[in-house]
């Protein structure tokens, strides 16, 4: 199943504009936690909404997505003459990329439409180094207003009907997280803005009858059509008059995963907990209701220290354990070849004696006479 965007990137962005200062507080909340001019991954990036920022901000953004009409406008609106982002054609479940490639990566608004979940989230801890960082990103919506009330009753439909709610485009965040969670740990979770926009009921409805958005795609024309129908009398039954504007609040969550090792899983868990507490801290409430603070840049450099600590430890142990291995194997083969001499020895005398004994007594000299 196509799950890549063949449309109008211009049109995409219009209809997934945000208020103004919300992008900006997102991109803030990703780049506070990011080592400072590292080289990210940008993984679904689409027409670079968040990667041509965060490139802005001095960090080298490569930006991986699967329709090649995003990835020309994201080129497009590249400024003349700037390195990043760097735009490559590819799906987020075959990255052309070595191991360890990224210190981070993120994405938004990508993995609820990959064909197979737990190749793309293997694939992207593949690419991410030893102790860096994967940021999931995404607008949550309020379950009581028009928008997320209708996202909700869709997927009613959809189960009602017998549809695959973990199918590709269907599956939801919260579902996303717990998969990540159970490879990675608990995440470190971020609430980067908190908007309010007024919408009309029957315009969202219209959307879904148009299939504007990701999650109503991926049913025959006759299904889709009789699924909008029960929306739209589930809705006046909800919110009375459809044309009315009503208030939408929404919110924007960054979820903050630590790449460990995986040779340890037990303690991996542990470990990431720790390096989230250092790496992540909460940021302080905003002054302007939408950008939040950037935490100190030493908490960053604590956390890299504590893991250069923790490498330091395990090669020391490491070599610990090489070498009482060999010490072990050196004194097993000493106490081989002693054993081994003192049976050659014994085994010499057996011989001398029987020797001995088998020789007559006629070749045996004689005591002299007195």
């Amino acid at each position: 199943m196509d799950t890549a965007f063949h449309g109008d990137p211009r049109h995409y962005d219009q209809s997934r504009s945000l208020p103004p200062g919300v992008q900006e507080a997102i991109v803030a909340a990703l780049a506070a936690r990011l080592p400072e001019g590292a080289r990210v991954l940008d993984v679904g990036a689409g027409s670079g909404r968040l990667a041509l920022p965060l490139a802005a901000r001095g960090f080298g953004v490569v930006a991986a997505d699967l329709s090649p009409e995003m990835l020309a406008h994201l080129r497009a609106k590249r400024p003349a003459g700037a390195a990043f982002p760097q735009p490559v054609l590819t799906d987020a479940m075959h990255l052309p990329f070595p191991n360890a490639a990224f210190p981070a990566a993120f994405s938004v608004h990508t993995l609820h439409l990959v064909a197979d979940l737990p190749a793309a989230l293997g694939e992207i801890r593949r690419v991410l180094a030893q102790g860096g960082s994967f940021a999931l990103g995404y607008i949550d919506h309020d379950p009581a207003a028009p928008i997320g009330w209708t996202l909700h009753a869709w997927r009613q439909a959809l189960a009602a009907r017998g549809h695959d709610l973990h199918a590709p485009m269907w599956r939801d965040y919260p579902e996303i997280v717990a998969a990540l969670a159970a490879r990675w740990g608990t995440p470190h979770t971020v609430e980067a803005a908190r908007w309010q926009k007024t919408v009309v009921p029957a315009d969202v409805l219209e959307s879904v009858s148009t299939r504007q958005f990701t999650p109503y795609w991926g049913l025959p024309d006759d299904e889709h059509a009789a699924i909008v129908a029960e929306l739209r009398a589930a809705a006046r039954a909800a919110f009375g008059d459809l044309h009315r504007p009503r208030p939408d609040p929404s919110r924007f969550v960054w979820h903050f995963f630590r790449r460990c090792g995986v040779h340890r899983p037990s303690t991996s868990v542990l470990a990431c907990s720790s390096h989230l507490r250092s790496a992540f801290c909460s940021p302080r409430p905003s002054t302007s209701g939408v950008a939040p603070l950037r935490p100190p840049l030493r908490t960053w450099k604590r956390a890299e220290r504590s893991d250069q600590r923790e490498r330091s430890r395990s090669a020391y142990v490491e070599r610990s354990r090489s070498a009482c291995a060999e010490r072990s194997r050196s004194a097993c083969a000493e106490r081989s070849r002693s054993a081994c001499a003192e049976r050659s020895r014994s085994t010499c005398a057996e011989h001398s004696r029987s020797t001995l004994r088998a020789v007559p007594l006629h070749f045996l000299p004689s005591r002299p006479s007195t």
